[in-house]
């Protein structure tokens, strides 16, 4: 059996997931019995287990804070990434170059 929540129970939950920052989130539409909720962003059908749940408020703000920590990442990966490059090329010049211009 699945509960509709209301309005004024407006909760935020986020659930583990594989890739940086390792959370994703959502504002919370339906829950289970069995913990399992739904929510507005992805919709009907999707259910997950959330690893913590605050008001709606609350989430917005951490949410966008993951999202803000996901585009450093991104960022510092792209940079380490065109470091270790420029040294493969470097210490290996006969290799092609995998340096992008």
């Amino acid at each position: 059996m699945t509960k509709k929540l209301t309005e004024s129970a407006a909760q935020f939950a986020f659930w583990n997931y594989d890739q940086y920052p390792f959370f994703l989130g959502g504002t919370v539409t339906h829950m289970r019995e069995d913990g399992l909720i739904q929510t507005k962003e992805y919709g009907p059908g999707h259910w997950f287990r959330p690893v913590l749940i605050v008001p709606e408020e609350t989430g917005k703000i951490m949410k966008n804070t993951l999202r803000h920590l996901e585009e450093d990442y991104c960022k510092a990966q792209k940079a380490l990434a065109k470091e270790f490059a420029e040294k493969l090329a470097k210490q290996c010049p006969l290799l092609p170059s995998k340096v992008k211009q």
